[in-house]
This record gives C-alpha cells, sequence and structure tokens, in this order.
C-alpha cells in the first residue's frame, strides 16, 4: 500500500467539510455588508433631516413654507409644512407642523416631526 499521498474519498470528504464551513461564513459576511449599507443609509437620512430641522427653526415664523424636494445623491427630502392654530383676534397662525421624510431610492428611510411656534420652537 502506498501512503504518499490522499485517497480521492479523503479529498472529497475535506472539500464538502470546507464548504460546509466556508458557506455560512460568506452568508454572514454578506448580510452583515448589507445591514452595514442600511445603517449608513440611516444615518445619513437623519444627518439630512436635522440639518434641515435647524434651518427651519431658526427661520423667521413668516418665511416658514413648503419647498420643493430636495435631492441629495440618492436621497430625495420632502417637507410638509401645515398651519395648526391660528390666532382667533388677528387670524395670524401661531403654530406650525413641520412633517420632514427621507427616501432613498423609493425606500422610505424615516421621519421627523415637529412643531415650530410663533415666538420660538
Amino acid at each position: 500500500m502506498n501512503d504518499k499521498g490522499f485517497t480521492l474519498i479523503e479529498v472529497v470528504v475535506a472539500t464538502v467539510l470546507l464548504v460546509i464551513v466556508l458557506v455560512p461564513v460568506f452568508s454572514l459576511v454578506t448580510q452583515s455588508y448589507i445591514h452595514v449599507r442600511m445603517a449608513d443609509d440611516y444615518n445619513k437620512a437623519a444627518f439630512y433631516m436635522q440639518e434641515r430641522a435647524e434651518e427651519i427653526k431658526v427661520a423667521e415664523f413668516d418665511s416658514i413654507e413648503d419647498e420643493p424636494d430636495k435631492s441629495f445623491g440618492q436621497y430625495v427630502l420632502r417637507e410638509d409644512i401645515t398651519d395648526q392654530e391660528e390666532d382667533d383676534e388677528t387670524g395670524d397662525v401661531l403654530i406650525k407642523k413641520v412633517v420632514l421624510s427621507m427616501k432613498k431610492d423609493g425606500r422610505n428611510l424615516g421621519q421627523y416631526q415637529f412643531y415650530v411656534y410663533r415666538g420660538g420652537y
């Protein structure tokens, strides 16, 4: 009997064991990459919405109005600003509701809602 090499059965068994170990590892790496990309998308969306919210909060109350959708590369920021309460005597708007939402490739990445009051937020 010659002991210089591996038999065909030993090579096949070793290959099967290697595949059984490596397939789940590659799957885990792929899923981790997908989750990292999604987390990056959510972080960017939160950043862009927070940036726009700060711009609205420091703006003059009467100048706060809907703006057209803004694009940041693949991200699209939509804002919806509605009057919530008016002064009964003067008819002036006292409260505005601001809803900011962010999408990327048609996928909703989040929404940020707050109120702006005449004289402060």
